[in-house]
């Protein structure tokens, strides 16, 4: 029998099982002492024979897993941090949340690295570019300019459109400020499973299709969560509005000088951009240019389950259900509908939690209207979202059924 260690070849690295591990130092121990000696597990012989096959079987996988380390498909945690070095990116560590605001004044006026503040009395406070006095964020001579500013606290903080308009750092030519969008609130350090997959989205920089190559370098820069790039190469507008022989970036996050200065960067010249945001742009030249997206819209979807509960059927069961519903939702792609399908699928727990419930109903509806049995659309500058108070799981007992028709199984 060969000896069971690690093999590498041109199929990859294998292993063998912790069974064929103790096979082998079983059959090797009676080739010592004769077959008939007792080896059973019960005895000290045989389990002296498993802790060593034990030992064996973890310095396999542990070789395996070095292995694998070099690979962004198999690292985790810090090796993983390591690999995708190699493609120019590195893990997100949380962020502060972001606003692009509109600020209203005299040209000339120097407004970098000023407080603003909300209306609803939340104290929140909002810092904008650059140090007070560097010049570094400039009125122009149109009257206003748009920026984004930083959360002076980091984590999930919320601005509800039109809500920063107060001035806490009073500037003599600083008019008005308020926000069009949203903020985009913070998020946490970036997990494997989103650093795998902007990993994969970032070898597409130096690709040579235009398009592809500036999602990749958007999505890599700090703060963007995610990102969609479409082009019309047509002579006439497409469906979804976008101008002829136009490109229209769709953001969730991020700078948005720092979003417009990539697009520049990257872009074929002559390109026009399209979106609701702008953002002014100068060249190595000096030369100005005014760059276009959106900034994604987060759409909520309201959901009513209807379950019928069986035997082993819990609350946190009921709560999972729930958590599996608003992840789904909150991780589809940008400009993807929620199809009703399958957002029934999504509300499926794996066994042995799925056997205990039945599925009866699944309704949604977007913008907090009443939960119908039909599918959600979103535009392609939205995305769906949902969390907990917008997702509700109605139980039933088995008495309680009403003849529905059951929808799956």
């Amino acid at each position: 029998m060969t000896v069971p260690v690690v093999s590498i070849d041109g199929n990859g690295i294998a292993a063998p099982l912790f069974t064929d591990v103790l096979s082998w130092l079983q059959a090797q121990y009676q080739s010592i002492y004769g077959e008939d000696i007792n080896i059973a597990a019960d005895t000290q012989d045989g389990q002296w024979l498993s802790v060593i096959a034990s030992a064996i079987h973890d310095a396999n996988m542990t070789i395996v897993d070095t292995y694998n380390a070099f690979s962004p498909t198999y690292a985790q945690g810090a090796g993983l941090s390591s690999v995708v070095k190699i493609n120019g990116i590195r893990r997100l560590m949380s962020s502060t949340s972001t606003v692009n605001v509109l600020c209203v004044g005299q040209a000339g006026t120097d407004i970098s690295g000023i407080a603003l503040g909300d209306n609803l009395n939340l104290n929140t406070q909002w810092i904008l570019p650059g140090t007070f006095g560097s010049g570094t964020l400039i009125i122009p001579p149109s009257g206003q300019v748009e920026a984004t500013a930083v959360c002076s606290v980091s984590g999930s903080v919320g601005a509800g459109i039109g809500s920063i308009t107060r001035i806490l750092t009073p500037v003599p030519g600083f008019q008005t400020v308020t926000n069009d969008f949203p903020a985009v609130v913070g998020a946490p350090t970036e997990n494997d499973a989103q650093l795998r997959r902007r990993q994969t989205i970032s070898v597409a920089n130096p690709s040579q299709t235009i398009v592809v190559g500036i999602q990749g370098a958007i999505s890599n820069l700090e703060g963007v969560q995610r990102c969609m790039v479409y082009e019309n190469p047509t002579a006439a507008p497409d469906a979804n509005g976008i101008p002829a022989y136009s490109m229209a970036v769709v953001v969730e996050g991020g700078d948005a000088q720092a979003i417009a200065n990539m697009i520049a960067l990257r872009k074929t010249p002559g390109s026009p951009t399209f979106g609701t945001t702008n953002i002014m742009v100068y060249d190595v030249r000096g030369i100005p240019t005014r760059i276009n997206f959106f900034e994604l819209i987060l759409v909520p979807i309201t959901v009513q389950i209807t379950v019928t509960a069986l035997a082993g059927f819990t609350q946190t069961i009921q709560n999972n259900i729930q958590a599996q519903v608003v992840e789904f939702l909150s991780t589809l792609p940008i400009g993807y509908d929620s199809y009703l399908t399958k957002l029934i699928a999504a509300t499926e727990l794996p066994e042995p939690d799925g056997l205990t419930y039945d599925v009866t109903s699944v309704f949604q509806s977007r913008d907090g209207g009443p939960p119908q049995n039909i599918d959600v659309s979103v535009s392609f500058i939205e995305a769906a979202w949902a969390d907990p108070t917008t997702v509700a799981v109605t139980v039933h007992l088995p008495s309680q059924q009403t003849g529905q028709t059951r929808r799956r199984r």
